[in-house]
């Protein structure tokens, strides 16, 4: 299994859009825990996702870690690659609003 993380990169703009939105000032585009850290949330032992599909399995599913060939900027722990897009989040107020709009027109 690979977990995907995704940064953007973000505008003072719409930094601005999110924090009036989610009352979230520290938000900057960045995924500010660590590659280990969502490692051990999904592959690591005790409750973590890998464990809860084990689980409700009935132990038919065992999720493995994807496994790295070599080291890089965005794949340097097993199982958790980094990807950083060159654009903002495209969930900010707006673009939600006009989302809104097309999910009522397709009804």
């Amino acid at each position: 299994m690979l977990v995907v993380l995704v940064e953007f990169e973000e505008t003072e703009e719409t930094i601005e859009e999110y924090a009036k939105i989610n009352k979230n000032r520290d938000y900057n585009g960045t995924i500010l825990k660590s590659d280990q850290y969502y490692y051990d949330l999904f592959f690591g032992s005790g409750k973590t996702v890998k464990d809860y599909f084990y689980q409700v399995s009935g132990g038919r599913i065992t999720m493995v870690p994807a496994i790295r060939a070599s080291e890089n900027e965005h794949f340097n722990v097993d199982g958790v690659v980094r990807l950083k897009l060159d654009f903002p989040h495209p969930n900010n107020s707006i673009d939600l609003a006009m989302l809104q709009r097309q999910i009522m027109e397709l009804n």
